[in-house]
């Protein structure tokens, strides 16, 4: 329901964490992809973590030729691309 209101909220802003399916029978689709969302920094990251290995994006670009992801020994995670 992307987009749609329950009460006068933003569906996706009831709790601390939205979810969105993007399976391929969706309305708005990514194939087997899904969304999650959050206003909360210290959520972020940490789903961040526990979708790639444990791993997350850096503060700045990497440069050229360097991992996209960093390792940072905060939280294992696990592969939930």
């Amino acid at each position: 329901a992307h987009g749609a209101e329950h009460r006068g909220r933003k569906v996706g802003s009831v709790g601390d964490i939205g979810t969105f399916s993007m399976q391929h029978s969706k309305v708005l689709t990514s194939g087997e992809g899904g969304a999650a969302i959050t206003d909360s920094a210290a959520l972020a990251r940490r789903m961040e973590h526990l979708r790639a290995d444990g791993r997350c994006y850096p503060a700045a670009a990497p440069a050229p030729g360097h991992m996209e992801l960093v390792e940072t020994g905060e939280l294992m995670g696990s592969n939930r691309c």
